[in-house]
């Protein structure tokens, strides 16, 4: 299966975040995320209930600008493109993320 912009071997997963470690990670406490695994973490491919990255994105562009920075986008609107292109994104580590549901 592909979507975005990643092969994924093991499925599609419903899941929640843990606790947040990152300040970016702040927006999504209390959110379900659809991640796929990935080598030894997971990918974040979507958050149910909105239709793109832009909200996620402009809390850590907010919240982290010093990262933001370091990325190299010259805009925000550039950096969500590129996540919604699937070129750019948020990871997890498997420790990170409790799965609440396996879609297949």
């Amino acid at each position: 299966m592909f979507l975005g912009g990643v092969f994924m071997d093991s499925g599609i997963k419903k899941a929640k975040l843990k606790k947040a470690t990152k300040s970016w990670q702040g927006y999504l406490k209390d959110k379900i995320l659809i991640v796929g695994e990935l080598f030894n973490g997971y990918n974040l491919i979507g958050i149910l209930g909105e239709k793109d990255f832009s909200g996620l994105c402009k809390y850590a562009y907010e919240n982290d600008k010093a990262v933001f920075d370091e990325l190299g986008y010259e805009t925000l609107n550039a950096w969500i493109e590129e996540c919604e292109l699937g070129n750019d994104g948020f990871g997890f580590s498997k420790d990170g993320i409790e799965i609440l549901e396996e879609w297949k």
